[in-house]
């Protein structure tokens, strides 16, 4: 028997001075719609900002200095062919416009997007039209149940299969999600061009870092979704479960995994990279983070396209799954122990 998953949905718009629910579908109740409003407005992007005409959040070579100055064997790796322009456009995750960078259509197809929890063991996938189209700040929520976040568990594919309707001021319709649709398999092919096309250091460094439960700030100009779904794409499964982002927020107390701020929120605007803020890495330490095992070995069947060994790496247990289980096997031993002196 197919089991049905029904995934609810909201669009709700800035209207000062707060949020009002523009369309949403019937499942969305009440209790749903005020917390989006609160989410709205704790996620909100201050009014009259404007973003620069140059989305790299800091230069190019400074990045591929840091590359080429770090020793680990996560920069040694090939790159291909792409012209420099390309590149930029991989690692800020949009493609640009030589003429007109941020008009209506860049915004309403490169969102910023927001993964978190939400009631009752359920996930929110939120999209944010930013910069705002005619002033009107607009936000999508998509809400499914965790159980089904957990068997797909990519939240990009997820928002390819579900566009938000933003145009829309119809009644929204409750979604549901085919048990025939799978994410795509992660095969080496594909890991193997996103080490080379991406920037590797850094994603091999992030991934490590999120696998020891660190956390990440990042500034950039617009959203950054490309290397976010980059970095997602080198996780294991049991990570994923617990990450939270947001690929471009204007608030650093939000705790979420990985944040992404604009550049003008960094301590440091002439090199944003090195900017942190406590209990996050900057993207600076991120390049340095010390070399792990998970990264070495994922590089490396990556690599030499080990497609059992990858599978098996991203299966791997987290510190918290292998804590519990420690715990209930010395918990069990005891009570085994016990049982057989009571004997």
């Amino acid at each position: 028997m197919k089991r049905k998953f029904q995934l609810k949905q909201a669009i709700l718009q800035y209207n000062p001075p707060g949020f009002i629910t523009q369309s949403q579908s019937d499942d969305f109740s009440q209790e749903d719609e005020i917390h989006a409003q609160l989410i709205a407005t704790r996620f909100g992007f201050p009014e009259n900002r404007h973003l620069h005409s140059n989305s790299s959040s800091f230069g190019h070579a400074q990045m591929q200095k840091s590359s080429q100055d770090s020793k680990s064997l996560r920069n040694q790796i090939e790159t291909t062919g792409e012209n420099d322009e390309d590149h930029e456009n991989i690692e800020n995750g949009v493609k640009e416009s030589p003429t007109a960078q941020f008009d209506e259509e860049l915004s309403l197809t490169n969102p910023a997007m927001v993964v978190i929890p939400w009631f009752d063991q359920q996930v929110a996938i939120i999209r944010v039209v930013w910069p705002p189209v005619h002033s009107k700040q607009s936000f999508h929520f998509l809400i499914m149940q965790k159980s089904l976040f957990n068997a797909i568990l990519n939240p990009f594919e997820i928002a390819r299969k579900f566009p938000a309707p933003w145009h829309t001021s119809h009644r929204l319709e409750t979604l549901h999600w085919q048990e025939e649709w799978t994410s795509p398999l992660r095969s080496a092919a594909k890991l193997q061009s996103i080490l080379k096309n991406g920037n590797s250091p850094w994603l091999l460094g992030a991934a490590q870092a999120l696998i020891e439960d660190g956390k990440m700030i990042l500034y950039r100009h617009q959203p950054m979704n490309a290397p976010i779904e980059h970095l997602w794409e080198l996780l294991p499964y049991s990570v994923q479960q617990h990450i939270t982002f947001s690929s471009l927020c204007f608030k650093e107390d939000l705790d979420l995994n990985i944040m992404v701020l604009p550049v003008e929120n960094a301590n440091n605007t002439d090199h944003p990279e090195t900017a942190a803020v406590p209990g996050y890495f900057s993207e600076e330490q991120i390049l340095d983070f010390p070399d792990g095992r998970y990264e070495h070995s994922l590089q490396i069947a990556i690599q030499s396209g080990d497609q059992r060994e990858i599978d098996l790496l991203f299966a791997r247990r987290n510190s918290r799954q292998t804590l519990k289980m420690m715990i209930l096997l010395l918990l069990g031993l005891a009570l085994a122990s016990f049982l057989m002196k009571a004997l």
